[in-house]
């Protein structure tokens, strides 16, 4: 088992829906943040016994300015974490997607294989064409995802099956009878 400093300071891991991620350790099953307001009572907590019992009196004022360095020190650490793992991903980035064609990225990224399955809805399908989508989960990230791929030639999504010319399925388990073209991720069929 890894000890705390060890999970403090190892490298979080983007996931493909990170936004604006809040970077949080969980250790035993508490968060990270648990555990620094837990120390930052018992250091308060043990100053206040100290205090009281050095000086037989309390003081309210020399406790704040303690308490506020306190604060500052573990916000720091905290601070110190964050800014090593968007070092990290810089360097991950930059190695993995330096000196390589818009494409070349594209298939890098982790939603591999949804650009996989937007080229093939565009190998198949002629530009402009109506598409009703079906989408594991009916996901709004993929939903983004494809607009963005397939922007601008094949930008032209329907909700309805009735109004559509072409069906598409990503990540569902059905597949019909008269289909165009299949990738591991999904397929498109004529409607």
């Amino acid at each position: 088992m890894l000890n705390f400093g060890d999970e403090f300071f190892a490298v979080e891991q983007m996931t493909a829906r990170m936004v604006n991620n809040i970077n949080g350790v969980i250790i035993n099953d508490l968060s990270l943040n648990v555990y620094v307001f837990g120390m930052i009572f018992l250091v308060v907590v043990l100053w206040i016994f100290f205090d009281f019992y050095k000086n037989n009196f309390f003081n309210f004022k020399d406790l704040g300015r303690k308490t506020l360095i306190i604060i500052f020190v573990f916000w720091s650490l905290m601070e110190i974490k964050s800014t090593l793992n968007y070092i990290s991903y810089a360097q991950d980035d930059f190695r993995l997607f330096s000196y390589k064609t818009l494409d070349q990225k594209r298939m890098e990224t982790p939603t591999e294989g949804l650009y996989k399955f937007a080229k093939l809805v565009e190998e198949k399908t002629p530009k402009e064409a109506k598409i009703k989508f079906f989408i594991l989960n009916n996901d709004d990230f993929i939903k983004i995802k494809l607009k963005y791929y397939l922007a601008p030639t094949h930008f032209n999504q329907v909700e309805s099956l009735e109004a559509a010319e072409y069906i598409a399925g990503y990540g569902v388990n059905f597949m019909p009878k008269n289909i165009l073209g299949a990738t591991p991720y999904g397929w498109v069929a004529k409607r």
